[in-house]
């Protein structure tokens, strides 16, 4: 009898902890959660538009959704990458840098914006942000080969000549 009310105890004990874990907030900061649904819509209807490539129609439902929520990093990315396909490199750099504001962790922009600047020749901001790119992802192949070749451009060819040898060592070859 004695186990028989033990066991039912603990089972209320655990049961009273799975209700807690599920319902009270562990952080310290207030956990509020706003959803923008508009946003949301919008923004999924940018990624069909850019997959159709309506770049137009793509560019204007993602610059909807920052309208709505404008601290989001990823409507910002997809809105310089539209623009960067459209060939509007100016507003591409602008979205790329509002991302890397938003999200200075957010490696991509780094790279995009890298390459950007290393095709408009210049070379040691475009070295910059794709080196940034790789110390936040150091298996970020794309950044690797782009980076190195900014080096060879500028005439750098042992920083170049580093990467494909850690590339080598890391398992990737073009």
């Amino acid at each position: 009898m004695n186990t028989l009310i033990r066991d039912y105890i603990g089972s209320i004990f655990i049961f009273i902890l799975l209700v807690c874990a599920v319902h009270l907030p562990f952080g310290s900061k207030p956990c509020s959660i706003d959803i923008s649904y508009a946003a949301d819509n919008h923004f999924k209807a940018g990624l069909v538009l850019l997959s159709r490539d309506s770049l137009t129609n793509a560019a204007e439902a993602f610059a909807s959704a920052i309208t709505y929520q404008p601290a989001f990093a990823p409507f910002h990315y997809y809105l310089a990458l539209t623009y960067e396909r459209q060939g509007n490199y100016e507003r591409a750099a602008t979205e790329y840098n509002a991302v890397i504001k938003i999200d200075p962790e957010f490696y991509p922009a780094y790279y995009y914006l890298g390459n950007l600047l290393g095709n408009a020749k210049e070379y040691e901001q475009g070295i910059g942000l794709l080196r940034r790119a790789v110390q936040l992802n150091p298996y970020y192949i794309k950044a690797f080969y782009a980076l190195a070749d900014l080096y060879s451009e500028t005439g750098d060819h042992t920083s170049a000549e580093k990467i494909f040898d850690y590339l080598k060592y890391i398992g990737y070859e073009k």
